[in-house]
């Protein structure tokens, strides 16, 4: 009681802030002087009560009470929901979440370890956490988001967030499962399969099917079918046009209940094979980089190898032909050559008459010529301008080509303002600095439940303009437009006040003052 307000509160006022601009915590109860909470919460709320131990009690109890069940609550309530879809995709992500500290603690239970490991925010010298997302496709609601070790590998985080949504959907939805090219193991394609769950993802550069395919549809000559055209970035620039066909192939899959060569088997999978000028394009830019850089590396390496000679002459052509297999893009003529020289006599004073000086042959790499290799240069811009989707959707008709493309297509919507960009931009939920472990996952949860409610504005807003044929304005100059985001929604009421008038020390009146036509449409289509 003698907080005054509830962990609800607390949380609900956190997720307003970081909607409208996030504020250190500490100067939470100085931002709410400026906001209405007697509207926004309820009559005679303090605002004094949200101090900065407040909320970080609240976080507390937000952890104990459970992370994982609080965000599965809210996401179970909507996928049982009327409106909520039975034939769906989800896109999944990983990413790294730098914090500044030394945070040698033990972690609570549940609690992600603070520790090295792969950063994808390119700062190894910061200990991290994982933070694994998974987005409803068309809405961009987060279904299953995590807080991990920081030293935790995709394929584990794919596997956890894998279980945690097959526990909230519904048995009769149609789920495709849609990541990149670290879902496809046949441990994890396995795990998918036995939740009954559909999957699209980049088939990874390392496996020997992905080259199989292109040589195969380059020797064949197989007609590849326009997927998509993208208009380039201005008029000068032509039009990005992505072409493909599919094929039906064995895969490995494991699986899940039976451990071992017992539980491998093999599954049809469809791969649909594209052709990206957009890369072809990227490929050529860099080409001449290429070049120069392999010339450099390999000019370098032989004077490296010189730095000690050969005693040997085999020795010497071994490491010959070692250096020369790591050219991918040249033709090298690689001499041996043999020399002696003079050893020092192994005792002092004048040599006798006669005497000649102890010698030796070494050997030696001569670089004599090194040309570009036109062969290997087209077979490079063959497999660069290539990339292979997997999916287990066989049946054509219902999924096309152009249909499985697009879903992957897709895969941006984690990656930018709707996931990942937002929580490390607007949000700034990275790098942070907490004290605790538990907290880090905690505020996660927060940022994460407040990441929902500005997908879910936007996605609304966007389907009733839809449906109205109706646009709304835009920053500055730039002319309204039928999808803003959630920043341009929440800008309209940036400058909104609400004018108290004031008897007796009591509010008789509130008038709401610097409320557009623009924002008041917001709201009715909301």
């Amino acid at each position: 009681p003698r907080s005054e307000v509830s962990d609800a509160d607390c949380v609900t006022v956190m997720i307003m802030n970081i909607l409208m601009g996030r504020i250190a915590l500490y100067r939470m109860d100085n931002w709410l002087d400026q906001v209405d909470t007697d509207i926004l919460l309820w009559e005679g709320c303090p605002r004094e009560s949200f101090g900065d131990v407040r909320l970080a009690t609240a976080v507390d109890h937000l952890f104990d009470q459970g992370t994982d069940e609080v965000l599965s609550a809210v996401v179970h309530s909507y996928l049982h929901s009327d409106e909520a879809p039975s034939v769906y995709t989800v896109h999944e992500d990983t990413t790294s979440l730098s914090l500044y500290g030394n945070y040698d603690v033990i972690p609570d239970m549940g609690a992600p370890t603070v520790t090295y490991g792969y950063s994808k925010d390119h700062r190894p010298d910061l200990k991290q956490v994982i933070f694994g997302m998974t987005l409803h496709g068309a809405v961009g609601m987060p279904m299953v988001a995590s807080m991990l070790d920081g030293n935790t590998s995709d394929h584990d985080a794919n596997r956890r967030q894998i279980a945690q949504l097959a526990s909230m959907v519904r048995p009769d939805d149609e789920v495709t499962f849609v990541a990149d090219c670290k879902l496809v193991d046949k441990h994890t394609i396995g795990q998918l399969l036995d939740e009954e769950f559909h999957f699209i993802s980049l088939l990874p550069n390392t496996f020997a099917q992905r080259k199989n395919l292109i040589d195969t549809a380059h020797e064949q000559g197989h007609e590849l079918m326009e997927l998509a055209r993208d208009p380039g970035r201005n008029k000068a620039s032509s039009d990005r046009v992505y072409r493909g066909t599919s094929y039906e192939c064995s895969f490995p899959v494991q699986d899940p209940h039976v451990p071992g060569k017992e539980g491998l088997r093999t599954e049809r999978m469809r791969f649909l094979l594209i052709e990206s000028s957009q890369l072809a394009a990227k490929f050529d830019n860099s080409l001449e980089d290429k070049l120069e850089r392999e010339e450099r590396r390999f000019d370098k390496a032989v004077k490296k190898s010189n730095n000690k000679p050969f005693s040997c002459h085999d020795d010497a052509a071994r490491m010959c032909d070692k250096l020369v297999k790591t050219l991918k893009l040249h033709h090298a003529h690689v001499d041996v050559l043999a020399e002696e020289i003079t050893l020092k006599r192994s005792r002092t004073g004048r040599p006798r008459k006669g005497e000649k000086p102890p010698t030796k042959t070494q050997y030696r790499l001569v670089l004599r010529e090194l040309t570009a290799d036109t062969d290997a240069i087209e077979q490079a811009r063959l497999y660069a301008r290539h990339f292979v989707l997997i999916t287990d959707h066989l049946d054509e008709e219902a999924w096309t080509d152009q249909q499985v493309f697009a879903e992957y297509r897709k895969q941006h919507l984690i990656e930018n303002h709707s996931g990942f960009r937002w929580l490390k931009s607007e949000a700034a939920v990275a790098p942070m600095f907490l004290k605790t472990p538990r907290r880090i996952a905690a505020l996660g949860l927060v940022f994460v439940l407040a990441l929902m409610v500005r997908n879910y504005l936007q996605f609304m807003l966007r389907q009733r303009l839809l449906e109205e044929d109706e646009k709304v304005p835009y920053y500055g100059r730039r002319p309204p437009t039928k999808k803003p985001t959630a920043e341009v929604l929440l800008d309209l009421f940036a400058g909104v006040m609400v004018n108290h008038v004031i008897e007796d020390g009591e509010i008789v009146e509130r008038r709401l003052a610097h409320l557009s036509d623009a924002a008041r449409r917001v709201l009715e289509l909301l």
